[in-house]
């Protein structure tokens, strides 16, 4: 992760990690006066933009779908999916807050077509997390609305836990099916024989 830097008032302070230099900004009295903000991640630095995310609402949200494409183009090993779950979780978090925020930013009568399109969004986001390879796995949708459920993010009534507790409920392919279907098969004897000559 790159090093972040932040200027406040003419002074330099140097962050290892996002998480510090956030917490050096939350506690900086307001107004935070002059602030630059060098490195970290430009989700980082459009969070902290003065009246973010009231202002940069749609710059934040496209930025939030660059990193959540970002965690499919890592390993998606069973090992890593715990960690990239994580990261979805914050990013799906952070979704809910700014849109939140950016229902109240519009003029009424966009209200409506902003809750749409969050709505198509965030329903695409469960399903990517749900897939494996250009299949959905049922058993992940399912633990994925639960899991939503349970932080507030989805109502139980939301459709894509109905097709999750529907497809559970009939025979389909479990996860590790799914991810062996996936990996190519291993080379018999034969063939590994056949690489010497």
């Amino acid at each position: 992760m790159p090093q972040t830097s932040i200027i406040h008032n003419g002074q330099e302070y140097r962050f290892q990690d996002t998480d510090s230099a956030q917490a050096f900004i939350d506690q900086l009295p307001s107004p935070r006066g002059d602030l630059q903000i060098e490195g970290g991640t430009q989700l980082f630095r459009l969070l902290n933009e003065i009246g973010a995310p009231m202002l940069n609402w749609k710059e934040i949200n496209a930025e939030i779908c660059n990193e959540w494409v970002q965690t499919f183009l890592v390993d998606q090993s069973e090992s890593n999916w715990p960690l990239l779950s994580v990261k979805r979780v914050d990013l799906l978090a952070l979704f809910k807050s700014v849109m939140d925020i950016a229902e109240t930013a519009v003029v009424p009568e966009d209200v409506q077509v902003i809750r749409e399109a969050r709505e198509k969004q965030y329903n695409l986001f469960i399903f990517q997390e749900s897939m494996i390879g250009e299949d959905v796995c049922v058993e992940t949708l399912y633990a994925v609305t639960e899991r939503e459920i349970r932080a507030g993010r989805m109502d139980a009534s939301n459709n894509l836990r109905k097709v999750a507790t529907d497809g559970i409920a009939q025979q389909h392919f479990t996860r590790a099916e799914l991810i062996a279907q996936k990996q190519p098969p291993k080379p018999t004897f034969i063939q590994k024989l056949k690489k010497f000559f």
